[in-house]
């Protein structure tokens, strides 16, 4: 699967509010996370979504920030600088309620997630 796939489920389960969507997906070899664990990753991603739920108002929409990378050979994946931006918002808040990054190099996506 590649990375643009891979990033488009993500996204999907993001607008659905439904992380089981992402689960099988997230184990794929070419997918990371700046988590020290998938599974970790995925249980804060269920509750980002989870409080999400909770506090929006309205269907969610995406606005997507995406960075140029000027030599992928030296971008480390925890440099945040390079990577680019997911963002869920809501009907009425100024602020997304979902913030995801994600860094593409070759055939890899690595993820994070904002706690705000």
């Amino acid at each position: 699967m590649t990375p643009q796939e891979i990033k488009e489920i993500l996204i999907d389960s993001c607008l659905q509010q439904n992380p089981d969507i992402f689960f099988k997906t997230l184990f794929l070899e070419n997918v990371k996370t700046s988590f020290p664990s998938k599974i970790n990753f995925f249980h804060f991603f269920c509750h980002i979504i989870d409080n999400t739920k909770e506090n929006s108002i309205g269907q969610l929409h995406l606005e997507c920030i995406e960075k140029d990378i000027p030599d992928q050979h030296i971008v480390a994946a925890d440099t945040l600088e390079f990577y680019s931006h997911l963002k869920f918002y809501d009907e009425r808040h100024t602020y997304p309620r979902i913030m995801i990054y994600y860094l593409i190099i070759n055939k890899e996506i690595t993820f994070d997630i904002s706690p705000f």
